[in-house]
């Protein structure tokens, strides 16, 4: 079920719907297929990027992949910014993606889309075209930009957080899922579903000072505990 169909107005982007009218319901991200083989290749499991829709609407995106996942966030950028995240299937297909009522209206906006009852906006198919602009190359990602945007699209309070500072293995709770994207992002989400399933989770902090970055590599010890 598309998320905007239960809401009471609908919009579309002058474009939009002619390009993409008659179009399978299908889903092919080529340009992101192209960005993860890169990424395989250079041995990285994720990458920030910046694209702009009909050559006026900025986002700045951040792709996390490996064998194990794939998730993609789109940021709005300026005051009020919002965040998109997109799971990806193994084909580079979108399988379902619909929008809460106030993301799908603040992306309505930010995109100056009109007012037409009779051909809705589906974000899904947004998602398809601003694949078209999507780099084909890996270029190192910003960890902290990163962090920030995952914050911010699982609605946490924790988006001052951006300093990694370290590895916990917990005894007592769980380690919870906006934490293993954070994880999967040093180190892809196989290991980062390893270290789930054992409850250690990576630590952040909003203080610079207490950034350690050499404490990188310590979740390799803490499994083999």
């Amino acid at each position: 079920m598309e998320t905007n169909h239960l809401l009471p107005a609908s919009w579309v982007i002058s474009d939009l719907g002619s390009k993409m009218k008659g179009r399978k319901f299908m889903c092919d991200l080529n340009n992101l297929r192209c960005l993860y083989l890169d990424m395989k290749k250079e041995g990285q499991t994720a990458v920030t990027f910046q694209c702009k829709y009909n050559n006026r609407y900025c986002f700045s995106c951040i792709f996390i992949a490996d064998e194990d996942g794939k998730v993609l966030y789109i940021s709005s950028l300026g005051d009020n910014s919002f965040t998109l995240k997109v799971h990806v299937k193994s084909d580079f297909s979108i399988d379902k993606f619909g929008l809460d009522k106030e993301t799908y209206v603040k992306l309505c906006e930010y995109l100056e889309l009109k007012y037409n009852p009779d051909n809705p906006f589906i974000p899904r198919e947004f998602i398809i075209q601003l694949d078209g602009v999507f780099p084909k190359e890996y270029k190192k990602a910003e960890t902290r930009e990163c962090i920030r945007a995952i914050c911010q699209a699982n609605n946490t309070d924790e988006g001052d957080k951006i300093y990694f500072a370290g590895w916990r293995h917990w005894t007592q709770k769980h380690t919870q899922d906006d934490n293993m994207e954070k994880s999967a992002m040093l180190v892809g989400f196989r290991n980062a579903m390893r270290l789930q399933k054992n409850n250690i989770s990576s630590c952040w902090s909003a203080d610079k000072d207490e950034e350690d970055l050499s404490k990188l590599n310590e979740w390799i010890d803490l499994l083999d505990e």
